[in-house]
């Protein structure tokens, strides 16, 4: 079943499973949803069962229990676990759009700690791959639907804890295709060849060489594409402002992406801002 709530924070879309699991079925999903607009976004909460929160776009802090905050990022995973106060608040410069699971169940607990959640971990780094935005996606389909078999509820929760799970690092033995598929897989802040370079052990300079001979074109302009194709998706399907936008995909200057944006699509973002569906 879906819902929408708004509120003058944020605008949220929630799945609900609409069967009840079959009795004694352990860990199993309750609920899906999907953040989908922010205004300054900072929650204070005490969970009453784990929810596990995933982070697609913007950046922001976890604070558990009156705790340091950890900082965090677009791929980051981090769970909230029943009786404990958590703060999460996005940074305002680059807003939040993210996912989150609801699970029960007994044993539910047990199942996010052998995925990574154990003792007081509560932030796995980059652990929101395209794999588990994909189950998402699933999750949200079943979900939607007038009724599902009383199993898929647990089947999926074993899914999710499976997706979770560490996976060989994409393009492993070709640099240029884990660079490209780095970048394909979500807009990261600061992301640079230099950076990459070190994340995927390699010589900068020979994957520039590499990806350019593979590719046609330098790893900055692959990014800068990349990074003007989400802006227009987002333009075109979320109700953010072109300011926001801009700020979401890493330009500081809406002026500079109003002219890196027209030199690309040929039309300035307030136009395709003019073309999203109500």
């Amino acid at each position: 079943m879906l819902h929408e709530q708004r509120t003058a924070m944020y605008r949220q879309r929630l799945a609900l499973a609409p069967t009840a699991p079959a009795p004694g079925c352990g860990p199993h999903l309750t609920s899906l949803g999907r953040l989908l607009w922010t205004r300054g976004f900072d929650w204070e909460q005490v969970a009453r069962a784990p929810a596990l929160h995933l982070v697609q776009d913007g950046a922001g802090w976890l604070a558990v229990d009156g705790g340091a905050e950890q900082a965090l990022a677009a791929g980051d995973a981090f769970l909230l676990v029943p009786g404990e106060r958590a703060r999460y608040r996005e940074d305002p410069r680059r807003p939040w759009r993210y996912a989150w699971i609801g699970l029960a169940g007994e044993g539910a607990r047990e199942l996010l700690a052998q995925a990574g959640f154990a003792g007081p971990q509560r932030v796995l780094r980059a652990a929101a791959t395209p794999r588990l935005w994909r189950l998402c996606t699933e999750i949200e389909r079943v979900f939607a639907g007038v009724a599902c078999s009383p199993f898929q509820a647990p089947a999926l929760a074993w899914r999710l804890a499976e997706a979770l799970a560490p996976e060989p690092p994409p393009g492993a033995g070709d640099p240029s295709l884990a660079l490209r598929l780095l970048i394909d897989s979500g807009y990261e802040p600061g992301l640079g060849v230099d950076e990459a370079a070190a994340r995927l052990g390699v010589d900068r300079t020979t994957l520039f060489r590499r990806f350019r001979r593979a590719y046609g074109c330098a790893p900055r302009e692959y990014l800068r594409r990349a990074r003007l194709e989400r802006a227009r998706d987002l333009l075109r399907r979320s109700p953010r402002s072109v300011a926001e936008v801009a700020a979401a995909c890493g330009y500081g200057d809406p002026r500079a992406f109003a002219r890196a944006y027209r030199a690309v699509f040929g039309c300035a973002p307030g136009e395709d801002a003019g073309l999203r569906r109500p």
